[in-house]
């Protein structure tokens, strides 16, 4: 995942349907507006820290990749967001603290 200071977003790569990379807007395509879900609103703000961590792992132990990021809200709080690969293949933003 990338953070672009110039327009203030995240981009990702995933692969399209023919198994080519694309990048995509990480909020705007990756992200589910589901109502179980945060909003992505809570953390579109916070920027990748610099010397960050990730990971793509099973935190819900479903067998499917969940992803957890670090990032720096405006004050340079770290803050942990984590995202729960639902069935439709977006992540549900399920916490961040």
């Amino acid at each position: 995942m990338l953070y672009t200071d110039k327009d203030n977003t995240r981009k990702a790569t995933k692969l399209d349907t023919d198994g080519k990379p694309v990048t995509v807007d990480f909020f705007k395509d990756l992200v589910s507006t589901d109502s179980k879900c945060q909003t992505s609103e809570q953390v579109s703000t916070l920027k990748i820290s610099n010397a960050h961590a990730s990971a793509v792992i099973d935190l819900n132990m479903d067998c499917r990749p969940d992803l957890w990021v670090e990032s720096i809200n405006a004050i340079g709080q770290r803050v942990a967001e984590m995202y729960f690969l639902q069935q439709d293949g977006k992540f549900c933003l399920v916490a961040s603290q």
